[in-house]
């Protein structure tokens, strides 16, 4: 977002880095830590904000329409979706009600803090639609930065390699 302006071209580059981010760390902490990344906007505890719920609840909407189920990549389109709307979601309760970033904390640059920031704000409405006004139990909301800041870190790095600007 640009002031109160959205950019919808740079939203959809950010989400489609975060979606790429998001699989590789869930590879990776299949492969290397022997452990799932669960979803965070479920009823059992996890730590992952970037999923398919509210993508598949979307495609779900236009897929009476459109067969878009049989798709190969029905299940990453439904990530990008979802981190689409979180990315929106986050960059305008930021700019809105002027939240304070991450920048700074655990070492992250001023971009890592940035992103992390917005995903986790754009996270808080659509877990407050999706699950109801519960509080998340501490060991998730400790699982969500720890994913949220490796996810950031990951994201921030392929961006640079691929020379994207988010």
């Amino acid at each position: 977002m640009k002031g109160k302006k959205i950019d919808f071209i740079q939203t959809a580059k950010v989400s489609g880095v975060i979606t790429a981010s998001a699989l590789l760390l869930s590879w990776l902490f299949a492969t290397i830590l022997n452990q799932t990344v669960g979803q965070l906007f479920s009823a059992i505890p996890a730590v992952s904000p970037i999923t398919g719920t509210i993508g598949n609840k979307v495609l779900a909407l236009i897929g009476g329409i459109i067969p878009i189920q049989d798709m190969l990549g029905f299940g990453v389109l439904a990530m990008f979706i979802s981190s689409f709307v979180i990315v929106l979601l986050g960059e305008w309760m930021i700019d809105s009600f002027k939240l304070p970033t991450f920048k700074g904390m655990l070492g992250m640059n001023q971009v890592m803090g940035r992103l992390a920031s917005v995903i986790v704000y754009g996270s808080i409405p659509v877990y407050a639609l999706l699950v109801g006004m519960t509080l998340p139990t501490m060991s998730v909301a400790i699982g969500v930065a720890v994913y949220t800041v490796l996810l950031s870190i990951i994201a921030v790095t392929g961006a640079g390699l691929l020379k994207l600007k988010i």
